[in-house]
């Protein structure tokens, strides 16, 4: 099933879905997978294409009924709008001088004691103590793989921190200073 909503959902479309609802609910919950089929139905003679959180809380209303429908709504919504932890810490920054390789440049106000606040808001595992040229650092890995790097100076003389994709080489540097 497609999530885009930037063309229209076709009759075959509204059919697969139907017949996925349908094969994930029990009997009793026929009207839940039929509520769909009429609400993507409804969605296609419109010329929308609505998302799987649209579906699912289409399907909630169908089940629970309006009362829950309001929350249901307000948790997709919230659901949306949270940002991961690397999000929130870019947030914080402004962009760095721009560079020639794979590496994007972020400054933050701060010092190394930030830089290690901030590795460690992002829950790296495998956290290990590394020696730099300017002095103790730690390195992990985050969630989604990237290599994460916290040392206390760089060429530039601040304290930074670097995550690295291994695959791709490409990178975000953040740096630290007054």
């Amino acid at each position: 099933m497609r999530t885009s909503d930037k063309d229209e959902i076709s009759q075959e479309e509204v059919e697969e879905t139907f017949a996925y609802w349908l094969s994930t609910t029990k009997e009793k919950y026929y009207p839940v997978a039929y509520d769909v089929k009429v609400y993507l139905e409804n969605q296609a003679t419109l010329g929308n294409r609505p998302t799987e959180v649209d579906i699912f809380v289409e399907a909630e209303k169908a089940l629970f009924g309006q009362a829950v429908y309001a929350t249901v709504g307000s948790v997709a919504v919230a659901l949306t709008q949270i940002k991961s932890p690397l999000e929130k810490l870019l947030n914080e920054t402004t962009p760095g001088r721009i560079t020639k390789g794979r590496t994007t440049q972020y400054v933050k106000s701060g010092t190394y004691d930030n830089t290690v606040q901030d590795f460690n808001s992002l829950n790296p595992s495998n956290v290990k103590p590394i020696e730099t040229r300017w002095g103790a650092g730690q390195t992990g890995t985050l969630s989604d793989g990237r290599n994460i790097t916290a040392r206390p100076g760089s060429t530039f003389g601040t304290p930074t921190l670097e995550i690295r994709n291994t695959t791709n080489g490409r990178g975000i540097e953040i740096r630290y200073g007054k």
